[in-house]
């Protein structure tokens, strides 16, 4: 069967700087952190970019077995979150390649700001997805 693949951009959505502490497994955010978090802030703005590939697909489920159109799998907390839907949405989300350069960049110049960095591309990631998924839910 084949699908249609959908590409779509979405503005930056807001920033939750708790997440990004999460990610950092920083309990609290002193103003040295909050410093390098704000400069690091700074420098990704401009490189990010926030897309989303996504395609729908009929599911069949016949007893233990989802069959997704795509693949085959015999996952019970699978089966239990997808037990009476008849389709789903599969999506990869990103925040660019550009990013990606910037952190590798400054893993070999400064460690400790690609850590921020990657705290802050997981946060960026993770709302993407929060914002795609409302949008699908509005939609659906």
């Amino acid at each position: 069967m084949k699908n249609t693949v959908f590409v779509k951009s979405f503005p930056a959505p807001s920033v939750d700087r708790k997440e990004i502490l999460r990610y950092l497994n920083a309990g609290c955010e002193s103003a040295e952190l909050k410093a390098i978090i704000d400069e690091c802030l700074k420098e990704a703005e401009p490189v990010l970019s926030y897309k989303v590939c996504y395609a729908e697909f009929p599911i069949n489920i016949c007893e233990d077995v989802l069959d997704l159109c795509f693949c085959k799998t015999c996952s019970h907390d699978l089966y239990k979150n997808l037990n009476g839907c008849s389709r789903i949405i599969l999506f990869a989300a990103t925040v660019g390649i550009k990013f990606d350069i910037l952190v590798n960049k400054y893993s070999r110049l400064l460690p400790s700001k690609a850590l921020c960095l990657q705290a802050i591309g997981n946060e960026r990631v993770e709302s993407l997805c929060n914002v795609f998924n409302a949008e699908i839910a509005e939609n659906y």
